[in-house]
Order: structure tokens, then C-alpha cells, then sequence
């Protein structure tokens, strides 16, 4: 049910203390501070470890506040979920959710998402697991600028048709895309990265890897695979 807001919160708080529920599907919700509080306390909100949805299969509303409320309340939260649809203040939001808690999981879905956001997502958490989709506003920079952080807890990173990306490093007619030149900077200079996922647009114009590319492309995979992890890229 689309747009559904929980409102029974003593019903669900009576749940939560006597549940063995370990996981909170919000999809599709309308979430309040209130509903985290009717939470925080009982045996399940001290269970958690994610907040927020990731699956994008239906409209999810998350108030700032119901963050801020969960990332103080719920004592074993590790991964941060702020879904597609939704759009995230400036990047004073993320630094102030990381003083609450620090995460080792972040998803991020939301609209409006620049540079500045994801760097405050590196810079205020231990993150071994990053995973951006359809964040259009952010360029090819970031990947330099995740260097620049010394990002050294980052294990897994997935970008999914972000920075209306492009495959080729000499495609002029996107000059913010990602490029497979600026994601071996980054594989190289992140020693824990395992596991990178990178899906993009195909071009219309030429749907096919130059020489370069391939190159590049096989040296991301000779280095993840060395270090037991993998590089998957699709269009």
C-alpha cells in the first residue's frame, strides 16, 4: 500500500517487545520520528542493524527527523538506507547523522545528491560499503575526491547510473560522466576495495569498448581479483 502511514504506535510498540523480528521493511511507508520512538527501546529496535529501504519497488517517505531519531535510538545500527524519491538537505544532514552513529553502510537513493554528500558520508564514517543510484548531480570528481578522503575502510562500492555516466574516456559529449580511467585511480589507490559495481547508460552512439577501455577495464579486475573480489560492470 502506497503512501501508507503507521498510526497504531502503542499496537506496534507492543509488537516490537515482544517480537524476534531482527529487520524493519518501511517500503512503501510514510515514517515519523514517532514511529522510530514507539520503537527505540524494545528488544527489536535494540536488535537492528539497518534503517531506511533500499528497494525502491514503491514511493517511501523518510522524515529527516525519523533518521536523526533512529540513528540515536537504535544502539546497533551500522547500515543507513535513504531511498530514491526522497531528497537529502545539505551535506550538514549526513555530518550530523554521524555524530549520532557511525555507519559501515550507507545506501543512498535521493535526489539532489551532489559531491559534498557522498565526501561527508567518507569523511564522518568508517565505510566499508557505498552504494549510490540514479545520483545524477555528482560528476566524475567524486572518485578523485573519494582519494583525496583516503577513503582506507572501503570494501564494496556500487554506483548505478550515477553522473549521467559515460563508458568511454574520450566521449566529449558527456564530459562530467564516470570513466573507466577515473574508477582505476580509485581501485588503485583503495587497498581494501574487493567488490566494484558500476552500471551505466549504454550511448547510442557507439556501444562498443575502444582499446583503452578494455585495457583499463582488465587491469580493475586483475587487482580486485587479486585481492579476492570481483569488478562487475553492465549497461
Amino acid at each position: 500500500h502506497e503512501d501508507y502511514q503507521p498510526t497504531r504506535l502503542h499496537d506496534i510498540a507492543e509488537a516490537a517487545r515482544i517480537s524476534s523480528a531482527v529487520k524493519l521493511d518501511v517500503d512503501g511507508c510514510i515514517i515519523t520520528e514517532y514511529f522510530v520512538a514507539s520503537i527505540v527501546g524494545t528488544p527489536v529496535g535494540d536488535r537492528l542493524t539497518q534503517f531506511g529501504t533500499s528497494h525502491g519497488y514503491r514511493d517511501t517517505v523518510i522524515e529527516l527527523e525519523a533518521f536523526l531519531a533512529a540513528a540515536r535510538g537504535f544502539p546497533n545500527l551500522t547500515e543507513l538506507c535513504i531511498p530514491q524519491g526522497m531528497t537529502i538537505p545539505s551535506p550538514r544532514f549526513i555530518e550530523d547523522l554521524s555524530r549520532l552513529r557511525n555507519f559501515e553502510s550507507i545506501f543512498i537513493g535521493a535526489d539532489g545528491v551532489t559531491n559534498a554528500h557522498v565526501l561527508a558520508c567518507l569523511r564522518n564514517n568508517s565505510l566499508k560499503k557505498l552504494e549510490l543510484i540514479w545520483c545524477h548531480d555528482i560528476t566524475r570528481d567524486f572518485l578523485d575526491d573519494m582519494i583525496s578522503t583516503q577513503a582506507t575502510t572501503l570494501e564494496d562500492l556500487n554506483i548505478i547510473y550515477c553522473a549521467g555516466d559515460s563508458p568511454h574516456d574520450d566521449d566529449l559529449n558527456r564530459p562530467h560522466g564516470i570513466t573507466f580511467s577515473a574508477l582505476l585511480r580509485l581501485v588503485r589507490a583503495c587497498q581494501k576495495l574487493t567488490k566494484l559495481h558500476w552500471q551505466h547508460e549504454e550511448t547510442q552512439r557507439r556501444a562498443f569498448l575502444i582499446t583503452e577501455d578494455v585495457a583499463m577495464n582488465n587491469q580493475m579486475l586483475h587487482i580486485l581479483r587479486g585481492r579476492g573480489g570481483e569488478f562487475h560492470h553492465e549497461w
